[in-house]
């Protein structure tokens, strides 16, 4: 079995995608049968340089558990598994805090030896806390699109569908680059900057004197992060900010109290020790106070 493979800058050899096995006695071995593709897979097509090296890539996968190692406790040969973003031993106190992300004994797919989720099966590390358990059927693990990219309405879906050519797809919109329009405008996109900004300085002060006291940030994996927890990471260096360059931004000063902007970024970053560049769509809500402009909350997205 091979898995799939991209070119780039990763320690990772030709041989180890072939034939996934059992390497610690906590691994586990998994045979793919579905696996996602999204913006954290397509990223890196679009911007990390080609190297002769290989990556294995995907994640988020489901599958059907083949082999086990010795000290694996929860799982058999043929149960059905689902496979979290990341790998983590879901007993350390990061994990119990539903940090999974900063697991000190887990890690990301692809990386540092370990397989990817597009592929045909994959090694899986710290199995007994990495892979969830399904109560169901292999038969049960079947696509949900039909051939050409369609959903396949199910029983009870009865969600109406949008006409077509209903809405502006986002790749159509134009940022808006233009000069602020209202004094609104020019003061939240002030402190949309000044927040960039402070990212990139890693000004820790600067940052917590513009966001508000109950922000939150809310990144690309889902996890939603306090204002405490995201300060204390970037002056740990387990977030770091490079540079950020603005690709387009549009505010919408229409809203009553808040004001909603939507900007695209470069964003190079360090992230629990792996560096890229980012292709990042943050979503920002403003308040104003007198005359001062704070940060509610923050979405991360790729686009």
């Amino acid at each position: 079995m091979r898995a799939t493979l991209m070119h780039a800058a990763q320690d990772v050899r030709v041989e180890d995608v072939a034939d996934p096995k059992i390497q610690q006695p906590t691994d586990a071995v998994v045979r793919i049968v579905l696996c996602c593709v999204c913006g954290s897979d397509l990223w890196p097509y679009k911007s990390l340089a080609r190297t002769d090296n290989p990556r294995h890539m995907g994640h988020e996968f489901l599958g059907v558990v083949e082999e086990v190692g010795s000290e694996v406790r929860t799982l058999k040969p043929g149960d059905v598994v689902v496979v979290p973003f990341v790998w983590a031993d879901n007993t350390c106190l990061y994990c119990r805090e539903g940090l999974q992300t900063s697991c000190p004994h887990g890690g990301q797919w692809g990386v540092n030896r370990v397989d990817g989720g597009q592929g045909q099966a994959a090694r899986v590390p710290q199995a007994d806390g990495a892979l969830v358990k399904m109560h169901v059927g292999e038969d049960r693990l079947r696509p949900h699109r039909q051939p050409g990219g369609h959903r396949r309405r199910l029983p009870g879906d009865e969600r109406p569908r949008r006409p077509e050519g209903a809405g502006t797809p986002v790749t159509d919109r134009k940022p808006n680059t233009e000069p602020a329009a209202t004094a609104d405008h020019a003061g939240v996109v002030s402190a949309y900057r000044t927040y960039l900004q402070g990212m990139t300085d890693g000004d820790t002060a600067a940052l917590d004197a513009l966001l508000d006291d109950e922000f939150t940030v809310t990144h690309m994996t889902g996890y939603v992060q306090p204002k405490a927890e995201w300060l204390s990471q970037i002056r740990a260096g387990q977030f770091g900010y490079h540079s950020i360059e603005e690709k387009g931004l549009d505010v919408d000063t229409g809203g009553a109290g808040t004001v909603r902007l939507a900007g695209r970024t470069l964003t190079d970053a360090t992230v629990y020790g792996t560096r890229a560049e980012w292709r990042l769509r943050l979503i920002v809500d403003f308040a104003r106070h007198d005359d001062t402009w704070t940060v509610l909350r923050a979405v991360a997205t790729t686009w």
